[in-house]
């Protein structure tokens, strides 16, 4: 995800699909096309469904308990409207490095190669600020498009930001980025894309609060709302079902 592609014709029938099918006990799977790059969505699932949980293993590197909390908490936000909760379990690391993917490797090498059984996914909220490709303009990584499916690659990082709260009139354009950006790496590790965002759903869904116009998998985290998208939402739902738990 930074600071600051389209849908092939399969996967909108796949997804029109999701919409013409009532809620069901199971999600629809269309496997892996290919691994951890999801040129169609791996599973889909029309949400709310049934209550649904989602462990989270959260390391904190230079970050306190506290903070971890807090952040974790928000990020129920964007789980919440698809009746899938977010339990958090915080450890306390001390990575070396600034790099993403050298993170996520410290991270997998942690649990010997793999999420602990306990966790459907790891993340990591560091307190660096995180390059990739020797760019610092990344805030996030997530190791695999549908990791939560692959316990070797159920890994992502995200950092803490600075919150920039950017006010007008009422109302504040930009807040709460660290915990969007924990929301949006976690999204992709259970399927979600940025090419199924867009910038209209998003526009005022938090008004009273904030004003941000695109919704969560919008690569850009200024502009990011809590809300998926409604494809995102049918993705997100459908691999919590399928492979967490």
């Amino acid at each position: 995800m930074r600071r600051g592609r389209s849908a092939t014709a399969l996967a909108v029938a796949a997804i029109a699909l999701a919409f013409a099918t009532p809620a069901r006990s199971e999600p629809i799977e269309l496997g892996h096309i290919p691994e951890c790059v999801e040129l169609l969505p791996a599973a889909i699932a029309v949400p709310p469904g049934e209550p649904a949980t989602l462990r989270v293993r959260v390391l904190l590197d230079g970050v306190s308990q506290a903070q971890g909390e807090e952040v974790f908490q928000l990020v129920q936000r964007s789980y919440a409207p698809l009746n899938v909760t977010v339990v958090p379990a915080f450890e306390a690391v001390s990575f070396s490095g600034d790099d993403a993917e050298a993170l996520n490797a410290q991270a997998k090498a942690r649990f010997g190669g793999v999420r602990p059984g306990d966790a459907d996914v790891v993340y990591t909220l560091t307190s660096k600020n995180i390059v990739a490709a020797g760019s610092d303009a990344v805030a996030g990584l997530a190791d695999c498009i549908g990791g939560v499916a692959f316990p070797a690659r159920a890994f992502a990082v995200g950092e803490v930001l600075d919150p920039d709260r950017t006010q007008l009139g009422e109302l504040l354009i930009a807040d709460h980025l660290t915990a969007k950006v924990a929301a949006h790496e976690i999204g992709h590790l259970l399927g979600a894309q940025h090419h199924y965002a867009n910038c209209i759903e998003g526009l005022l869904s938090e008004l009273g609060s904030e004003l941000s116009p695109c919704t969560l998998m919008f690569n850009a985290v200024d502009l990011t709302s809590f809300p998926f998208s409604i494809v995102n939402s049918l993705v997100v739902r459908g691999h919590v079902e399928a492979y967490a738990g």
